[in-house]
């Protein structure tokens, strides 16, 4: 059974497949990935970003999935915006280093859970 942290569990697998688009000489390249989730280390990591912020109290997260070609990426995040909200991390926070700003613009903090390769063929 999974932890509840921000009204979500703890993902330990993940499984999917999905496309690039065209390629050059116009065959489809599809991916997919079959590949455990480190459970343990994704707690972990989700139970310090909800400890992250100084002032802030989270209590809904997300999930987002990142695909780039072959490569995808599992975050979390509670999507505390400092236009709206006060993001300010409360010091010693995060000592291992986990939280780091979304790559969609920056403009919140997630850990990332999963980040790996799939497998791709031509079809």
């Amino acid at each position: 059974k999974s932890a509840d942290i921000g009204k979500m569990g703890v993902p330990a697998h993940i499984k999917g497949t999905w496309r690039k688009g065209w390629s050059y000489d116009d065959e489809l390249v599809y991916y997919r990935i079959d590949a455990p989730i480190d459970a343990e280390l994704a707690e972990k990591k989700m139970r310090t970003l909800q400890n992250y912020y100084e002032y802030y109290q989270p209590t809904y997260g997300s999930m987002q999935v990142i695909v780039d070609e072959e490569r995808i990426q599992v975050m979390y995040t509670f999507a505390c915006v400092s236009r709206t909200r006060d993001c300010t991390p409360e010091e010693g926070s995060d000592p291992n280093g986990w939280v780091e700003r979304s790559p969609q613009n920056g403009v919140t903090e997630v850990v990332v859970l999963f980040d790996g390769k799939g497998e791709s063929s031509p079809v």
